[in-house]
C-alpha cells in the first residue's frame, strides 16, 4: 500500500514541485545508492592507489581531495562532493608511529561525529602489504569491526605484491594467473616461494575477519612492472560482488563513464548530468517494481536545481512548469512501465536502470538547454521542449549501448 501511495503522490504533482524553487537542491535523495566503503589499513598499505584503481582518479588528484571529518578520519567523494557516486572514508592512526608517549589510534565508535565510519560503510575495505607481518594492532581493530556488524562485507587487498621478489619483473601471465584462487596460489611453484610464504601467512593472520582475499599489485607505469595493475579487475569485481544491487549498479555505471568523467572535469554541466544519471541507473536496479521511481524523480529534480545554478538561474514556478508537464509527467509513466520488467529477474532490472539512466541523461541535456535559451531571453514552448526530449532520449540511449558494449 505505500508503494502506491508514493506513485500516487509522484503522479499527481509536478516532478519539481516546491514551494521554495530552492528546496532540495542542496542535497541528493537520502536514499540515493550511493556505496560509502570504509579503507581500513596502515599508512603505506596502498589505500589511495586503491582509490585510483576504482574511480580512474589520479593519486594526486586524490591526495588533494581528501577532506578531515574529524581528527581522526578524512573522507573522499568521487567525482565531487556535491555529486559523489562513491564515498571513501580513512580511518587514520592504524599503525601510525608512536609520537612521544602518545598514539594518534583508532577506536571504533568514538568518532567525534554523530556517526562513525562503522555505521556509515557499506563494505569495508582492508589493505595490508603481502610482506607486512607487523599487523597486530590492525587485526585487533579489524576483530572489532567485525563483531560489530558480521553482516557487512569486509574485503582484503594484499597489495604490494613485489615486495616479495624486489628487483625482478612480476612472473609471468601463466603464473600470475593462479592468483585468481589463493588457495592454490600458495601451493603453486609458479610463483616465487618468499611470496608465497607470505600469501599463506597473509590467510591464515586474517582467517575468519574477511569475506574476501584478492591480491593486487598497484604501481605506477613508470615503475617498469607489467602488468602496472595487477589484479585491480580482481579487486574491482570483488567490490561489486559484495554490495546491494543497486549500489553495485552505480559503481558499475560509473565504472562505465569515468573516463568521460575525467574529460568533463571543465564542464561541470556534463559531470552533473553523468553523475545524476548514474544514480538514476543504480537506483532503478532495484528488484521491486515502482520502488525505485521516487528516487529516480528526486534526483532529477536535484539536477534540474543544479543545473539551473549554473546557468545562474532559478527553477521557478514557469520553469516548473514547463519541464514538469513534459519531462516529470513522462518520467512517472515510463518507470511505471518499466517497473512491469522487474518481474523478469536480472533481465528486468537491467532493462530499468537502462531507462532510467537514459531518462535522467535526457532530462539533464533538455535542462541545460532549456536554461540556454532562458538565458538568451527565449522561453522554449512545449512543443520543443517535447522535441528536445525525444532527440535526447535517443542520445541517451545510444551513450548507454556504447558504454555498455565495452564490457565485450
Amino acid at each position: 500500500m505505500h508503494l502506491f501511495r508514493s506513485l500516487s503522490r509522484w503522479l499527481s504533482r509536478d516532478a519539481y514541485d516546491s514551494s521554495d524553487p530552492e528546496a532540495g537542491s542542496d542535497a541528493l535523495p537520502q536514499d540515493a545508492p550511493i556505496p560509502t566503503i570504509w579503507l581500513f589499513g596502515k599508512t603505506g598499505s596502498g589505500k589511495t592507489s586503491v582509490i585510483a584503481t576504482v574511480t580512474g582518479a589520479e593519486e594526486a588528484e586524490i591526495g588533494n581531495g581528501f577532506r578531515p571529518t574529524t581528527k581522526r578520519s578524512q573522507q573522499y567523494d568521487f567525482p565531487s562532493e556535491e555529486t559523489p557516486l562513491v564515498h571513501f572514508l580513512d580511518t587514520r592512526g592504524i599503525g601510525e608511529a608512536v609520537v612521544g608517549h602518545q598514539r594518534d589510534s583508532f577506536s571504533v565508535g568514538e568518532e567525534e561525529v554523530d556517526q562513525s565510519p562503522s555505521d556509515l560503510a557499506d563494505l569495508v575495505l582492508v589493505t595490508a602489504r603481502v610482506c607486512d607481518h607487523s599487523l597486530d594492532e590492525l587485526i585487533d581493530q579489524l576483530g572489532r569491526v567485525r563483531a560489530q556488524s558480521k553482516s557487512r562485507p569486509i574485503i582484503l587487498a594484499l597489495t604490494a605484491l613485489h615486495d616479495a621478489y624486489a628487483g625482478q619483473p612480476h612472473p609471468d601471465e601463466d603464473s600470475l594467473a593462479t592468483l585468481d584462487n589463493l588457495n592454490d596460489a600458495i601451493n603453486s611453484e609458479r610463483l616465487p616461494e618468499p611470496l608465497r610464504r607470505s600469501l599463506a601467512a597473509q590467510l591464515d593472520r586474517f582467517d575468519g575477519l574477511c569475506d574476501r582475499v584478492v591480491a593486487v599489485d598497484l604501481t605506477k607505469p613508470e615503475d617498469g612492472f607489467d602488468p602496472h595493475d595487477l589484479g585491480a579487475d580482481r579487486l574491482f569485481h570483488a567490490i561489486l560482488d559484495h554490495l546491494p544491487a543497486a549500489m553495485r549498479q552505480t559503481l558499475a555505471t560509473m565504472d562505465k563513464v569515468k573516463d568521460d568523467l575525467k574529460a568533463s572535469h571543465t564542464k561541470s554541466v556534463d559531470i552533473v548530468i553523468l553523475t545524476h544519471a548514474t544514480i538514476a541507473a543504480g537506483a532503478a536496479a532495484v528488484p521491486l517494481a515502482w520502488v525505485d521511481m521516487p528516487v529516480v524523480m528526486a534526483t532529477q529534480t536535484h539536477m534540474a536545481h543544479r543545473i539551473a545554478k549554473l546557468h545562474r538561474q532559478k527553477l521557478d514556478r514557469t520553469a516548473k512548469a514547463q519541464l514538469s508537464a513534459v519531462l516529470g509527467g513522462r518520467v512517472a509513466l515510463r518507470m511505471l512501465v518499466r517497473g512491469v520488467a522487474k518481474a523478469i529477474p536480472v533481465v528486468g532490472s537491467a532493462v530499468n536502470s537502462a531507462a532510467a539512466f537514459a531518462m535522467t541523461f535526457a532530462a539533464g541535456k533538455v535542462c541545460h538547454w532549456y536554461f540556454g535559451k532562458i538565458a538568451l531571453g527565449h522561453v522554449p514552448s512545449e512543443e520543443e521542449i517535447a522535441k528536445m526530449y525525444r532527440e535526447q532520449i535517443a542520445n541517451g540511449r545510444e551513450y548507454w549501448k556504447r558504454k555498455r558494449a565495452s564490457d565485450s
